[in-house]
């Protein structure tokens, strides 16, 4: 590749496609749209992600391992993906609970990402006994590069949903509406 941008190119699965749930919204939303007490979401809901995460933290190495890089970056798109459905078209606790698993499985995708970008941008450089990378070779100073890139791409993109929905909800845009708009970018 002529820039170290440039193999991540061809590989638009490793930026992230779809911006952050409006997390800012996401009480009020299940409370005044779903209709959950704020009690039910404290202690019923947002619980299940934390264990879920737990689990899915501590399983994504072997599984993305087992998987293959690229197909588990795809299957934690794909649960972002189904975590703003169930949000927008669940009603039960089930639903809810459902979607905050969900949520942890595409999260656990993240730290994987990284390792994608690594394997992507040239792998390893290793010493006579296998260990280590040259954080000052072409290929450590690209890694830096490109996951810096992709750090910037992902925080970026939370920002910009932030203030956009600052914005539309200011201007008089509802929860749901800012979910569907959530959901369909």
């Amino acid at each position: 590749p002529k820039c170290p941008h440039e193999s991540l190119r061809s590989h638009p699965l490793t930026f992230p496609s779809l911006p952050p749930p409006p997390s800012t919204y996401t009480v009020p939303y299940l409370t005044d749209v779903k209709g959950f007490s704020g009690d039910a979401v404290a202690k019923d809901i947002f619980p299940v992600s934390i264990y879920a995460s737990l689990f899915f933290y501590l399983i994504a190495g072997p599984a993305s391992k087992r998987m293959g890089l690229k197909t588990f970056v795809l299957c934690g798109a794909a649960c972002r993906l189904w975590t703003r459905m169930i949000l927008l078209w669940g009603t039960s606790l089930g639903a809810m609970r459902l979607m905050q698993v969900v949520y942890a499985a595409g999260t656990s995708a993240d730290a994987i990402l990284m390792a994608y970008a690594y394997a992507i941008v040239g792998g390893e450089e290793t010493n006579e006994r296998g260990i280590g990378m040259n954080v000052h070779s072409s290929e450590g100073r690209r890694y830096r590069t490109v996951t810096g890139a992709l750090s910037a791409s992902h925080l970026g993109s939370y920002m910009l949903a932030a203030l956009f929905g600052q914005v539309a909800f200011d201007s008089g845009a509802s929860y749901e509406a800012l979910f569907y708009v959530s959901f369909v970018s």
